[in-house]
């Protein structure tokens, strides 16, 4: 497991400096990205030793803050809508620009994806041990809950994590706010990180 958190410090660490030196276009991925990321190191820190249950909750509320942005890139795909994908004839471009940004996206969001899953399976496993029993079933949909609201937040409200930090009042005021549509989404999202984390943690089944 050690190698496999240096692999994705690694590649977080080529990511960035790619997007930052040579494809300067997608600058705006390194915040999403980097805010993706930062509940993986979180995670990690609570993974690796049982911490004061104290410290391991205030930590853990940190980490919750930060996890909606992992599966928030998957909504980058969005973006791409920017770009003409289709031809006169309804057939996706043969555009080099087109595919470099298909691929720049797709790489960018797996990645996501991938550490979001793992920091999720560091945090439930660290949990269990803090608590001494397994309460997975329920913790587990609860932070996919308040994932997917954060998801509906950061995406049609514009809302960033660090605005709870820079602007609390204006964030609590759309937070507060509930409409038809937002449950709809957050139900969406709860199903589509819930079957993505099922496939990540149990297919294949680990010995």
């Amino acid at each position: 497991m050690r190698k496999l958190i240096w692999v994705c410090r690694f590649f977080y660490l080529g990511l960035m400096l790619l997007l930052f030196f040579v494809l300067d276009y997608y600058h705006f991925l390194i915040l999403n990205i980097t805010l993706a990321y930062i509940p993986f190191e979180i995670a990690v820190f609570l993974y690796r030793k049982k911490r004061n249950p104290w410290i391991f909750w205030l930590i853990s509320i940190a980490w919750l803050i930060f996890f909606p942005n992992a599966f928030y890139l998957v909504t980058d795909f969005f973006h791409l809508r920017q770009i003409r994908i289709y031809d006169y004839y309804g057939i996706l471009r043969k555009d080099s620009f087109l595919w470099q940004s298909f691929s720049v996206m797709a790489g960018s969001i797996f990645f996501g994806l991938f550490v979001g899953n793992l920091s999720l399976q560091f945090f439930l496993d660290a949990a269990r041990d803090q608590m001494k029993k397994n309460w997975t079933a329920v913790i587990l949909p609860i932070v996919l809950l308040l994932s997917s609201y954060g998801i509906y937040l950061g995406r049609f409200e514009r809302l960033h994590t660090v605005y709870l930090f820079t602007q609390p009042l204006e964030t609590l005021n759309k937070i507060l706010h509930v409409s038809l549509f937002q449950l709809e989404f957050i139900c969406y999202m709860f199903l589509l990180q819930l079957a993505v984390y099922l496939m990540f943690r149990f297919f294949p089944k680990r010995s």
